[in-house]
């Protein structure tokens, strides 16, 4: 896995939620260990100043909504 997209990962930036696969847990698990490993990086479709949790972490690449999927507040 090289990159991540909000719209693949998280209902609320989905196209269409209603067809968004669910990820079984071996796929969460391993989506956790990369966001982590990687310092929770910035999402392709990264919607920048107009994401909800918009911080000034995210002009270095970190992504607040990665390190909530992880549950790291």
């Amino acid at each position: 896995m090289d990159k991540w997209r909000l719209d693949e990962w998280n209902h609320q930036f989905a196209q269409n939620a209603l067809r968004l696969v669910m990820m079984s847990q071996g796929e969460i698990r391993e989506a956790i260990t990369y966001l982590r490993n990687n310092n929770y990086p910035k999402p392709e479709d990264c919607p920048n100043e107009a994401c909800p949790t918009y911080r000034p972490a995210c002009k270095l690449e970190i992504c607040q909504i990665a390190v909530g999927i992880c549950g790291d507040f």
